[in-house]
């Protein structure tokens, strides 16, 4: 099965790996929420969903192995 990424997901994915600091991991916000991570913006705090944050850094991770390999 294929997952296919938006360009959107993997600039999020680079974005929240290379300039954010993740403070927090798997916050619990409620019974009917989602747990989230709490990242460092440079000095802007947000909040994302933890599966999201995970899937995004995951994939641009992949990414950059894939890119890293083919150059090689």
């Amino acid at each position: 099965m294929f997952v296919t990424v938006s360009n959107r997901e993997l600039e999020a994915g680079r974005y929240w790996k290379t300039e954010c600091k993740l403070m927090e991991v798997n916050i619990q916000t409620g019974i009917f929420s989602e747990p989230v991570n709490k990242l460092d913006c440079a000095g802007v705090i947000i909040n994302v969903r933890t599966r999201t944050y995970n899937r995004y850094i995951l994939e641009w991770q992949s990414y950059e192995n894939d890119k890293n390999n083919v150059m090689n």
